[in-house]
């Protein structure tokens, strides 16, 4: 297999090789690398009047937006993907940071569109991807250039262009609540795909979910590692989760990467019988802590796949390690599944140590390599803060908190600004979450600790739990039976975890409402 250096040629290299092959599935519409590169190539037309760097996508995931992804790759923008669920002001924001000038979008989009236009100042080149004629309410904007199909006909034929080593721009909330801007360049990016398909061995036969927003990375697993070997790729639609197990089995999936709580949202909805899934043969989990009664639910749910934990934050381009599940008793007794070795082309170090740690291996994790990005946006400070440059490759300090064990196994233990002061001790909120896990017996749980006295210092603990059949109280003696009397609960809420877009557990959320007082024990 050929390896590209840069992702638009990969794609392009895909659409003249496998031309007839189905690249998209969407509900009951199927586009082949033709139509889907043939769609981009017409919406890159429109980039010829745009003098920015960045090709912001607004709209829902439907095929003009991924074409509009095809078409930055190919045609020599970053794409910039902009979440329906944040609002105007939001999105104004991240207009200023990037100053981005073209936008795709859909139709569709009217109010949401209506919506972020308010608050842009600049004019923008708007490419209405799902419209043959541009609508009469294009005219009610006459400070934006509207582009429909017709127009965009016009125009003359876009040449391909790999000057622009940035692929795309994501954005992060940090501790602070403010956006981090991460460019993965190109490199970045094939670099991930090749390890991807060199340890998972995917062929053009294998058909890969794809579930999350497309401002996580876990789409760009999603997308173009399919898309690298004439795979395809089936977009489920957010609107008909209960429709879930059903989709991974009409569309026969093969591969499917989702953050752990997926597999708690099946076993709530009853899709996660035993043999459920029997097509699949590779998942991934990633985003968050896989536990290990995870993992074997979802084995029971899909006994013919391999499950793989992998790990990465969004500076380091999706994942750069992982580690192969096994359903075979091991001799520890951990709860959560490892992050496990690097992958090739990465280097994992520990770096600093809390004070008397007591193991030489244990620490904060950093990573280094041809994944690593060398920078957030127009951040000097955060860059010195989190970024290393040692005259061979970037280190990105995650502030996730590891171990190394005798094998070379790292595994993960917490954030580093996850360890909670209760009562003169300190505890690990990530170790009071496992704990609790297995003494109730449910995965879907959460650990705040509150009041909050200064900084980390906490008067007691939260305990939520997402569901059960027994009481509070008896829950309560449950957790003083099975845990720790320096990790008993000094309220306990049983009811619905929220999450955030991602899918992962929204502590911000959870801490907002004990604030406000809007949670009942």
């Amino acid at each position: 297999m050929r390896v590209f250096e840069h992702l638009g040629e990969w794609l392009h290299d895909s659409a003249l090789k496998y031309a007839d092959y189905q690249a998209l599935s969407i509900n009951n519409d199927v586009y082949s690398y033709r139509e889907l590169h043939e769609l981009a190539s017409l919406l890159a037309r429109g980039f010829s009047l745009s003098q920015g760097k960045y090709c912001a996508l607004l709209g829902k995931r439907n095929v003009g937006i991924f074409a509009g992804i095809v078409a930055s790759l190919c045609y020599g923008k970053t794409y910039l993907p902009l979440n329906e669920d944040q609002t105007p002001e939001s999105l104004s924001l991240l207009s200023k940071i990037t100053d981005f000038d073209l936008l795709v979008t859909c139709a569709e989009e009217q109010k949401l569109l209506h919506d972020l236009l308010k608050h842009i100042d600049k004019p923008l080149v708007i490419i209405l991807s799902d419209s043959k004629q541009r609508p009469n309410w294009c005219n009610d904007y006459p400070r934006h250039y509207f582009l429909a199909h017709a127009d965009l006909a016009k125009i003359p034929t876009a040449q391909m262009k790999t000057d622009n080593p940035g692929a795309y721009l994501m954005f992060t909330s940090g501790s602070t609540g403010n956006p981090k801007g991460v460019e993965v360049a190109h490199t970045n990016v094939t670099r991930y795909v090749s390890n991807t398909i060199a340890l998972y061995q995917p062929t053009c036969a294998d058909r890969f979910s794809q579930i999350c927003p497309l401002g996580f990375d876990v789409s760009v697993h999603d997308l173009f590692v399919p898309w690298a070997i004439g795979a395809s790729t089936h977009v489920f639609d957010a609107k008909n989760s209960l429709m879930l197990g059903t989709f991974v089995r009409d569309k026969h999936l093969t591969f499917w990467a989702s953050v752990p709580s997926i597999i708690l949202y099946f076993q709530r909805s009853r899709q996660l019988e035993p043999g459920s899934f029997p097509n699949l043969r590779q998942s991934l989990f990633c985003g968050e802590p896989l536990l290990q009664s995870m993992a074997k639910s979802w084995h029971m749910a899909a006994p013919a796949s391999h499950i793989d934990n992998i790990y990465g934050p969004t500076e380091a381009t999706v994942a750069i390690c992982g580690y192969r599940w096994s359903p075979e008793p091991t001799e520890t007794n951990e709860l959560i599944v490892p992050i496990g070795t690097p992958y090739p082309g990465t280097k994992l170090k520990i770096g600093r140590q809390r004070q008397n740690a007591g193991d030489v291996g244990e620490g904060e994790l950093w990573i280094g390599g041809e994944q690593v990005v060398s920078g957030y946006l127009s951040s000097n400070t955060m860059q010195a803060d989190n970024f290393e440059y040692d005259g061979s490759c970037y280190w990105y300090r995650t502030g996730d908190w590891v171990k190394r064990d005798n094998d070379g196994i790292f595994h993960f233990l917490g954030r580093c600004d996850d360890q909670l002061k209760v009562n003169g001790q300190r505890l690990e909120r990530l170790e009071i979450e496992s704990m609790l896990s297995k003494a109730v017996g449910v995965d879907d749980i959460a650990v705040i600790g509150w009041p909050v006295i200064a900084g980390n210092c906490v008067e007691g603990l939260v305990f939520f739990i997402s569901w059960h059949e027994k009481s509070n109280l008896e829950l309560r003696k449950i957790c003083q039976q099975l845990m720790p009397r320096s990790m008993w609960p000094t309220r306990l809420v049983i009811g619905a975890i929220p999450k955030n877009r991602n899918g992962k557990t929204d502590y911000k959320q959870l801490k907002t409402k004990l604030a406000e007082g809007r949670v009942s024990s």
